[in-house]
């Protein structure tokens, strides 16, 4: 099938273009495990452990930030706790990672149209 805008890939591109996308999925499930890690701050201070629900909402950003984070990552590593992974990071590899991806397919592809 002929797509507009695009030449005709051989079968060594048209295998190239699959794997990348299979890149694109494990990524994606990648990612999608460790939006369910708790950000650093809904973690407790006193005890590294996760914020129930109803003190998310009012705990205070700051209140992580003067943690010893050493201290609380090593009783979070001895506990086998989770990572602590930064939610606003890992949307911003997301969606550098995903430009990645598309850049790399059209890399194969050569559109001729934007």
């Amino acid at each position: 099938m002929k797509i507009a805008g695009y030449r005709d890939l051989n079968t060594a591109e048209t295998d190239l273009v699959a794997k990348i996308q299979a890149m694109g999925q494990e990524i994606d499930a990648l990612i999608a495990q460790m939006r369910g890690v708790p950000a650093p701050a809904q973690i407790n201070p006193a005890d590294g452990q996760p914020l129930p629900a109803k003190e998310l909402a009012i705990a205070a950003p700051d209140a992580t930030v003067k943690v010893d984070m050493a201290v609380s990552l090593d009783s979070m590593a001895l506990q086998d706790q989770p990572p602590v992974i930064d939610q606003r990071w890992l949307s911003l590899a997301q969606k550098q990672l995903a430009d990645g991806i598309l850049s790399l397919t059209r890399a194969v592809t050569q559109p001729t149209s934007f």
